[in-house]
């Protein structure tokens, strides 16, 4: 709420002197709306699925996505595979 108001305070007082055509109500609006999308999980694994199967075709392409355990998953808590993996700051590794 009170940034919801801050955003009407910004969008009466701002002289927009810039040109720019902006409404800090409408960039709140957005990014709420996709904060809540972030944080749902089952969302998240949709998008896991997704990118798994669009570098499935791809054989150079190195990186494992974990399956997801639906089952075991829900809008707060997403389950996926273990990937026994190593750091990129490991560059003896990654070489």
């Amino acid at each position: 709420k009170n940034l919801r108001k801050l955003c009407e305070l910004l969008d009466k007082v701002d002289p927009k002197a810039d040109g720019a055509d902006r409404s800090y109500i409408d960039v709140f609006d957005e990014s709420e709306k996709l904060l809540y999308e972030e944080i749902d999980y089952l969302n998240e694994a949709r998008n896991a699925d997704r990118f798994r199967m669009d570098f499935a075709t791809k054989p150079d392409f190195r990186v494992q996505i974990p399956e997801v355990f639906y089952e075991y998953s829900s809008p707060r808590v997403l389950t996926m595979e273990f990937v026994d993996s190593f750091k990129l700051t490991d560059i003896e590794r990654v070489e």
